[in-house]
């Protein structure tokens, strides 16, 4: 099934596109890669992502000083942004401590 006019056939779509787009089409999808994962047939590869929570948690246990960039409430961090709003502020993390930089005002061309 799909649109008309869009072939999805892989023995025709090596015509059209070539065959590196044909061999796209005969790779296994990303349903069945978790499918063999949850059978135990494939390994789960275990790596960190880019998010901020290993981090956070890290920092939090272990008192080690840890700086992101944080979306939080605005509380007077931008003074010319409304309260309450989501802001994006550098903030400082170590053991329970969470630090939130005070910015200031805004740049008026950062401003819609």
């Amino acid at each position: 099934m799909g649109f008309p006019g869009c072939e999805h056939r892989p023995e025709r779509v090596g015509s059209y596109l070539g065959d590196v787009a044909a061999r796209r089409l005969e790779e296994p999808t990303y349903e069945q890669e978790v499918a063999r994962q949850i059978a135990g047939t494939e390994p789960i590869e275990l790596r960190r992502s880019d998010e901020y929570g290993a981090l956070i948690i890290h920092a939090e246990q272990t008192g080690a000083l840890l700086r992101i960039n944080g979306n939080v409430p605005n509380d007077d961090l931008i003074t010319n942004l409304p309260d309450g709003v989501c802001v994006e502020v550098p903030c400082l993390v170590a053991g329970e401590e969470f630090t939130l930089a005070w910015w200031g005002p805004s740049p008026h061309s950062w401003l819609p």
